[in-house]
């Protein structure tokens, strides 16, 4: 059986957008815009849970996590944040590989669920913030990238 981890499904995604990028299916700039909201993504998610503490479903259920103890906030999942923010952020320069980032994407999300560390609502909250980022910083921050 295959095992693969959400941390893995995050490496793997990020060398397949560096790798469009060297393959000429995104332009330099816009590998750049979807690293860089990605990264944004991450941080953002980082200090909402600092601020905005939500148990774990698994603290709160009693169940037994499946990848360990893990005692931060629960909201946004930003396993499901990062990873959606490269789908979408991609899916705007190319479609056949921002379907397939999405699709990693909605399994790295539900994997966190299956894994007792999240609930459907951190995983939604983390799909709008995804889009949200993503709207903005390409109307605000691509265009100062291509220059």
């Amino acid at each position: 059986m295959l095992a693969v981890s959400t941390d893995q499904l995050l490496v793997f995604l990020v060398i397949a957008i560096v790798f469009a990028g060297l393959k000429r299916w995104l332009t330099g700039p816009q590998v750049l815009f979807i690293l860089s909201i990605a990264v944004f993504a991450w941080t953002l998610g980082y200090f909402i849970k600092t601020f905005f503490y939500l148990p774990r479903p698994y603290l709160a259920s009693g169940q037994t996590p499946l990848v360990g103890n893990l005692l931060d906030g629960s909201f946004p999942s930003n396993h499901a944040l990062f990873t959606l923010s490269l789908a979408f952020a991609t899916y705007l320069f190319h479609k056949r590989l921002g379907i397939f980032t999405f699709i990693l994407a909605v399994l790295v999300s539900f994997g966190r669920i299956f894994a007792h560390v999240h609930s459907l609502p951190d995983v939604l909250g983390a799909a709008f913030l995804a889009a949200t980022i993503v709207a903005v910083g390409h109307k605000y921050l691509y265009p100062q990238l291509r220059g």
